[in-house]
């Protein structure tokens, strides 16, 4: 089943977005957020929030608040949804 995450983004605006269950989160979120494997950065789903990190040196340059992170019927969506 998909699951949808609502979160607080970088403006302040409480936003979602809809994960498919069955592959990897933290892929799907580097789609959301527009970056490209080897590219330096990566989204990363935490407990309570998701995470910018710049892998090349290991360091969180950006984190926002989950809201919520729960199951839907909701198609997939890797963008970010008002």
């Amino acid at each position: 089943m998909n699951k949808k995450l609502l979160f607080r983004n970088a403006h302040g605006k409480t936003v979602f977005c809809v994960l498919s269950g069955e592959k990897d989160h933290n892929e799907q979120l580097c789609a959301v957020f527009g970056f490209e494997k080897g590219r330096g950065y990566a989204a990363e789903l935490w407990q309570n929030e998701v995470r910018i990190v710049d892998y090349f040196h290991g360091d969180t340059v950006a984190s926002f608040p989950v809201l919520s992170f729960e199951e839907t019927d909701l198609p997939v969506s890797l963008t970010q949804n008002t």
